[in-house]
């Protein structure tokens, strides 16, 4: 799923991209936790999408989390 959206954003279809990582982050922290690297890994990717559509405030949260 991750790896999907990646894709999508890395295409500009940023609208189909930002729900698939918001769901892989649910299921990241859900069954890795908020400590495992795949889960910052999804939060990486969903601030990309943040930052490119704009918002900086929501870019800048998943950033630092």
């Amino acid at each position: 799923m991750s790896s999907l959206a990646t894709l999508l954003r890395d295409n500009g279809k940023l609208e189909d991209a930002e729900p698939l990582f918001l769901e892989a982050l649910a299921i990241r922290q859900r069954v890795l936790g908020q400590d495992h690297p795949d889960y910052a890994k999804s939060l990486v990717g969903l601030a990309y999408v943040y930052q490119r559509e704009r918002k900086f405030d929501l870019a800048e949260s998943a950033f630092r989390q």
